[in-house]
């Protein structure tokens, strides 16, 4: 059990989350095609009128917003081993880390702060967490070049990640306010238009392309990732970190064998109920990057001010 001392609003994720739950029911269906897509299936399975009626209350269900927080433990479970009343703590993951006085943690969803690393920056755990595994998807070594789609908060904090890693980024944002808070970060490589941006992958690279790009860009437009597949190096790799529109011309992937991703939430065992839920972590050796492992990069590198 936490005691919120700071939670981070992220303005994407949640005006989204707003927006649907204000739309009727066949609104919902048109937002979501994937949900409504698994709704009619087990609808099938199962009957229309018993799924409608399901689908129904948890549609009316109230849903708690944020999902990265700090604050510090009151109490403890039988099973929250690592863990005192005192410690500080950074929280992750939907309904857990809510705007909220209090949360309910589990202990795969919690990790210590470091000490000189506050309650407010802490809070950008999760995000961290995000960017982190995005940047782990590129399966870069240090050195590369990245350019990064979109400069808001995932590309930003992915910049500095990449940055700290030793690779080199080329940034593109159309807001000149982004542009500038990346300069002032010490990300100087940044534009705002694509011809720009296009041209400087062409200096930084001399005309070879980048070695990965990176979308954390919210757009329903497929012209990100097709400009993304033509800023790539000969078996470059694109990581959607975001959400775009994944049409990309199919023989421009087959004259530089691009590969494309879609990197999921903060790491593995994200969403996965038996991490979750059951607190049951997977070993270094199986998996290196957890999401918790990730969070702990991240915090790391924040208190070394990296």
């Amino acid at each position: 059990l936490v005691r919120t001392a700071a939670s981070l609003v992220s303005i994407g994720t949640e005006r989204s989350i707003i927006e649907l739950g204000r739309k009727w029911l066949l609104g919902k269906a048109r937002a979501r095609p994937d949900l409504f897509k698994r709704a009619l299936e087990k609808a099938k399975r199962e009957g229309y009128w018993k799924t409608f009626q399901e689908s129904l209350a948890r549609l009316d269900a109230p849903i708690p917003l944020g999902y990265s927080s700090a604050g510090v433990v009151v109490e403890v479970g039988n099973a929250a081993h690592g863990f005192s009343p005192g410690d500080r703590v950074a929280c992750v993951g939907h309904t857990f880390a809510s705007h909220a006085e209090f949360a309910s943690v589990p202990v795969n969803m919690a990790c210590h702060i470091p000490e000189n690393v506050t309650a407010e920056e802490a809070a950008f755990c999760m995000l961290g967490a995000i960017a982190m595994h995005g940047v782990r998807s590129t399966q870069l070594g240090f050195g590369g070049t990245v350019a990064v789609v979109g400069l808001g908060l995932l590309g930003i904090l992915t910049s500095q990640i990449l940055r700290a890693y030793g690779c080199r980024v080329v940034g593109m944002d159309p807001d000149p306010s982004k542009v500038r808070l990346c300069e002032e970060l010490g990300i100087t490589d940044t534009v705002t238009t694509n011809q720009d941006l296009q041209e400087a992958v062409v200096r930084r690279t001399k005309g070879a392309g980048c070695d990965a790009v990176i979308i954390a860009a919210a757009t329903k437009s497929s012209e990100p990732v097709s400009m993304a597949v033509g800023l790539c190096r000969q078996q470059g790799r694109v990581v959607i970190l975001g959400v775009a529109d994944i049409h990309p011309d199919r023989n421009e992937m087959w004259k530089n064998e691009v590969d494309i991703v879609v990197s999921k939430a903060g790491g593995f065992g994200a969403l996965d109920l038996i991490y979750e839920m059951d607190g049951i972590d997977f070993p270094i050796g199986v998996a290196r990057w957890t999401q918790g492992r990730n969070v702990e990069e991240f915090l790391r590198l924040v208190s070394e001010r990296k």
